[in-house]
């Protein structure tokens, strides 16, 4: 059996020897490590959209309420809550929740946060998810009072909003020192090296196994694999080719976890280009994909056809849209109709230019993609970059066409964040400027009803419009693959695909092995 926490010879001792915090000794602490792609972009929660930070910070920080693995909204930093008009929400704090400096929480922090995300010197990316908010106040230290400019329904799940400190979130190297009040602090960031987190020890709500995570920054996916198969790190989630997926589960001192995700995985468009602002071009270019080819041949079938932004079992999710499915005729059609006819020399109808991170599979897909296309005479450069920088084009819109993942996608509000003409950057995450004032009539008028079968239907006539209009081309929901050391168990999959799965991991222990003096300080 693979030891991975501590260097002692027998599995026996692992507790004993490897006993946290009680050790006294933080080396020989039980540590657990992860791989990671990339080095977060920011760990300030109101700062960052990318995957990597903000898995990281679910393990840091807490929002006043929380998304569970049954996809329901469960209390976190409030208790509870109350709603005693359409225009009011009022969350009673949990007391004795500290920040890892040591303050106590309070209401103040609450506030602090929200006012802060909502001014624009701030240029937070999630300010559009809580524009609706008239004001933040704390009636006392232990209640919250949320007003509203008018009702809006998809309140409760912005409120998974991580809470900062107010006397510490301010200051400039706060960013890289954050201070949350989750179960893991940061110890340590170096950036292409690793992120350590350490757990925090005397909290009231359950406490989890591992003394340290160490995250690895590992951006080649296959020397991820190899770190896996050696065993010097014993936890990867999803960062892993799926044509690997097949030899780890043949590897006897593996486990290899799947299950249906919600991340949705998309081609986007810049629609401020001249050729791709028009419509008929991105409907060419959506023909011309082979969507179900890629999931077989790229994804080894670890995905399944995406119709738009929500999974089938999405209480908002419209079936009777338009369909892209590969047609190479009715593609140079459109091309022909948007001013893109064939040239006598039988070279492209026009060329594009697709970016992608370095990352071997986003490459992959790619030149699948690129394929794809030239078949239908539409030539694409893919031009890959490190991913900060690639990202940092996204942001800023330097782009004609790119793919990307939304992670966690659980309201259909996220609509509204990604589609209204409101959310272009840094206002939101419109990095593509799609404007159809059908679309957000439509997305407020949602955002404004509490009825969710009234929500439904508005959200299924503005998928409608956006399934024609084809600001991203819908690509898959990719399913979730996390691998493990065959010694750890307990590991409880979430449908976002997010890190909480993590706090739930321990060591396989037998009764017979582990001393009976240890049980329950864990």
């Amino acid at each position: 059996m693979r030891r991975f926490a501590c260097a002692t010879a027998l599995l026996g001792l692992l507790l004993a020897n490897c006993g946290g915090n009680n050790s006294g000794d933080v080396d020989r602490a039980p540590t657990l490590r992860i791989a990671i792609e990339a080095n977060p972009r920011s760990l300030d929660p109101r700062l960052s959209t990318d995957a990597v930070s903000s898995r990281l910070q679910q393990l840091m920080f807490n929002g006043l309420v929380r998304v569970d693995e049954h996809s329901r909204i469960v209390p976190d930093l409030a208790s509870a809550w109350d709603q005693p008009d359409d225009l009011t929400y009022v969350f009673h704090l949990r007391r004795g929740v500290r920040f890892h400096h040591g303050r106590e929480l309070t209401s103040d922090d609450v506030m602090f946060t929200f006012n802060s995300i909502l001014d624009p010197a701030l240029k937070s990316p999630r300010r559009a998810g809580y524009d609706m908010i008239e004001s933040v106040t704390a009636p006392d230290p232990a209640t919250v009072a949320i007003h509203l400019k008018k009702p809006f329904a998809p309140l409760l799940i912005n409120m998974t909003q991580a809470i900062v400190p107010l006397d510490l979130a301010s200051e400039p190297g706060f960013p890289e020192n954050p201070s949350g009040t989750g179960p893991y602090r940061l110890e340590s960031l170096k950036r292409d090296v690793s992120v350590t987190l350490a757990r925090v020890d005397g909290r009231a709500d359950a406490q989890p196994y591992f003394a340290k995570i160490i995250a690895r920054i590992i951006p080649e996916p296959g020397i991820r694999l190899l770190e896996l198969e050696k065993g010097s790190v014993q936890f990867v989630q999803n960062d892993i080719q799926a044509d690997a997926v097949p030899r780890l589960q043949q590897d006897p001192n593996l486990t290899v976890v799947t299950w249906p995700g919600t991340n949705y995985s998309y081609l986007g468009f810049n629609l401020r280009d001249p050729a791709l602002a028009n419509k008929e071009v991105r409907q060419a270019i959506a023909l011309a994909i082979n969507r179900d080819g890629l999931i077989r041949d790229v994804l080894g079938g670890l995905a399944r056809p995406a119709l738009g932004m929500l999974p089938e079992e999405h209480w908002a999710f419209a079936a009777e849209v338009r369909r892209f499915e590969r047609n190479l005729a009715q593609a140079q059609r459109l091309l022909d109709a948007a001013g893109y006819p064939q040239p006598a020399d039988g070279g492209p109808r026009i060329t594009l230019s697709y970016k992608t991170s370095t990352n071997e599979l986003s490459r992959r897909l790619a030149e699948a993609m690129q394929q794809d296309l030239a078949e239908a005479g539409i030539a694409v450069t893919i031009r890959s970059f490190e991913w900060a920088t690639f990202y940092e084009d996204i942001l800023r819109g330097n782009f004609q066409l790119y793919s990307l993942n939304w992670v966690g996608v659980q309201d259909p509000d996220m609509l509204r964040a990604v589609f209204h003409t409101n959310s272009v950057p840094p206002n939101g995450r419109n990095r593509g400027g799609y404007s159809n004032p059908n679309v957000d009539t439509l997305l407020d008028q949602a955002a404004a009803v509490y009825s969710e079968p009234e929500r439904a239907k508005l959200y299924r006539e503005a998928q409608t419009i956006l399934a024609e209009d084809v600001p991203y081309v819908s690509l898959w929901h990719q399913h979730h693959v996390a691998v493990m050391s065959r010694d750890l168990t307990g590991f409880s999959p979430h449908p976002a695909g997010d890190f909480s799965g993590l706090l739930s991991l321990r060591p396989e222990i037998s009764e017979q092995t582990a001393p009976a003096a240890q049980d329950g300080q864990h």
